[in-house]
């Protein structure tokens, strides 16, 4: 068990208490709604509770849901999807979705159980159960029933094995949250700023046979007309729907949703009844190149500074850029979050940015269903994107700010009397 250090004992009631506060204040105003759903929820359309997870299972309405035209599902992830249909025939699609989600929050509990054990041993029932079970992106995760359980689990057991130096395991879970949703193929670089190149190439070796298997067991097992051309034209229809239709819009958090709402705001202004598609698709590559751009400098900066900088910084940062770089991300995959704040934890909090850090941190994890405009958008599309940025800038700050001490600290031991006395002393 770490020594726990007085920032970090702090962090963990504070981001509890948000929570809590949050949850209630957000509550509350939903609860004095007169208006139907969307504003009197924080939550989809209650007539579509848990149905991603409905969706993801049913290949005997194959017909009815267009499971892989319309979401665009990789091989891996309806080889999983085959499993909990298989259940769902044995006990009830309710039953297997119960079992889903009992699993999937089991081992979250657990997680955040051990985290919070690192500093100052076993955490009080009140603390675990709040962060455990209480954060938005938690109850908006069990409400959809959605796979980005598996791949925040996946994820965290990457980096879990890395920092166990067990890097077989890591590439393993890699691959696996690859498998799912493939935007983790970011984290790649977690391996690389590591110097660990066989574990990288491991990871898309073992990618592509979690990508064969799902294809060969679907397709020769389970549906005989599933096909990679298939995947590809789901894929097509998911961009055409979700990222320049704007259906994905009322619950994202990545960077494009404030291009996306930018939009919107231009189309009210100049009284059009809705934004044009071809604004949206004009938009989307220079926001890719904005996004990835930005990731591709950050990168290397850290790349740069591989010797001194800190993993945990590092992976923080590709967990904002995985979560703000693709046209859509949706609220669950927030459990993110979770990560960032274990990460957190592991840093040193004294400077100013890590304290903003942690309060925009809290907030993200809280929903922020006010005020509905534009049909079925809120602040929560709003915000999220911006606590995100604000987030990013927060970590490059406090990076900028111990380049700084650790120059005067060397200017300071090689001639105490050249500086001020004051830096010379902050310096000390």
């Amino acid at each position: 068990m770490n020594e726990p250090s007085k920032s970090q004992w702090q962090l963990i009631p504070r981001l509890r208490n948000i929570i809590l506060a949050g949850l209630i204040a957000n509550v509350f105003f939903l609860w004095i709604q007169v208006d139907p759903h969307p504003k009197n929820t924080f939550l989809c359309d209650p007539i579509e509770r848990f149905s991603d997870f409905t969706n993801w299972i049913q290949y005997q309405n194959y017909t009815r849901y267009h499971l892989y035209a319309e979401w665009g599902s990789p091989p891996f992830s309806l080889l999983i999807a085959t499993f909990w249909k298989e259940v769902a025939v044995v006990v009830g699609p309710l039953a297997s979705f119960c079992l889903y989600s009992a699993v999937c929050l089991a081992l979250h509990s657990r997680i955040v159980f051990h985290e919070l054990g690192r500093w100052g041993g076993r955490p009080d029932f009140s603390t675990w159960a709040i962060l455990s079970f209480l954060s938005y992106p938690v109850i908006f995760a069990f409400d959809r029933g959605n796979p980005a359980w598996m791949v925040y689990l996946s994820i965290y057991a990457f980096f879990y094995f890395c920092r166990k130096e067990r890097y077989q395991w890591a590439a393993f879970f890699l691959a696996m949250a690859i498998s799912l949703k493939i935007v983790p193929v970011l984290l790649l670089f977690y391996f690389f700023y590591k110097g660990k190149w066989i574990p990288a190439a491991c990871t898309l070796l073992e990618t592509a046979l979690f990508t064969f298997a799902g294809y060969f067991v679907v397709s020769h097992f389970f549906h005989g007309d599933y096909s990679m051309a298939l995947f590809i034209n789901g894929l097509k229809s998911y961009h055409a729907a979700y990222v320049v239709g704007g259906l994905g819009l009322a619950f994202s958090c990545s960077f494009f949703s404030l291009v996306v709402l930018g939009l919107q705001f231009c189309a009210h202004v100049f009284n059009l009844s809705t934004t044009p598609l071809s604004w949206t698709a004009t938009a989307l590559p220079y926001c890719n190149v904005l996004t990835l751009g930005m990731l591709a400098c950050v990168c290397g900066w850290a790349w740069l500074r591989r010797r001194t900088m800190s993993e945990f910084k590092v992976s923080s940062l590709l967990i904002l850029f995985l979560l703000l770089v693709p046209p859509v991300m949706a609220n669950y995959y927030l459990l993110l979050c979770y990560l960032l704040f274990f990460d957190l934890l592991r840093l040193d909090l004294s400077s100013i940015p890590f304290k903003i850090y942690s309060i925009c941190l809290g907030l993200l994890m809280i929903p922020k269903a006010y005020f509905v405009f534009f049909g079925n958008v809120n602040l929560d599309v709003f915000l999220n994107p911006l606590l995100l940025v604000v987030l990013l800038c927060c970590l490059l700050l406090s990076e900028r700010r111990q380049v700084q001490l650790k120059d005067i600290q060397a200017k300071t031991r090689k001639n105490p009397t050249a500086l001020p006395a004051s830096m010379a002393g902050h310096a000390s």
